[in-house]
């Protein structure tokens, strides 16, 4: 069979830990309804490649090219759920007063419609201050406890 050149798509390796916890969440969530499931999640795109090129065998993918941290140019924020989204770009580094202001200006307008609904987010910091976890919680939003570096669960990945 032939070989083929590919990029290698950069992911973060997990700890151990961070394996086990994702563990634990999926059989906890197991029979959950993904239909009342929120997702966000900020990214950061890169202008640049990595040139890093793998060479695989036809009708297989290439391999992770797994980093410690990633540096950026532009930074997007996402939601999603079953039934709807929404995008947005943002300046600098998301902070306690960017994340209250994409929450409100792009989720804000269509969470009366998905009260009791869990939110899956990450674990930065200004995701979890009271004051967002009271916009959350005014907006009878549930939040998830979401395992660290578990992308394959969020939807907005695949996005």
């Amino acid at each position: 069979s032939w070989l083929l050149p590919r990029k290698q798509r950069i992911k973060v390796r997990p700890t151990q830990t961070q394996v086990e916890k994702r563990h634990l969440f999926a059989v906890e969530h197991q029979n959950s309804d993904l239909k009342k499931w929120i997702f966000i999640d900020e990214t950061q795109v890169q202008l640049c490649n990595t040139g890093k090129i793998v060479w695989v065998k036809r009708g297989q993918p290439p391999p992770p090219h797994e980093i410690s941290s990633l540096r950026a140019c532009v930074n997007l924020c996402g939601t999603v759920w079953w039934s709807g989204k929404t995008f947005s770009r943002y300046e600098g580094y998301i902070n306690q007063t960017i994340y209250q202001q994409l929450l409100a200006s792009h989720l804000g307008p269509h969470v009366h419609k998905y009260r009791r609904y869990a939110v899956a987010q990450d674990k930065l910091r200004s995701h979890w201050t009271a004051s967002v976890r009271q916009w959350f919680d005014d907006y009878g939003l549930k939040l998830l406890d979401w395992p660290a570096n578990s992308s394959e669960f969020d939807a907005i990945e695949y996005v």
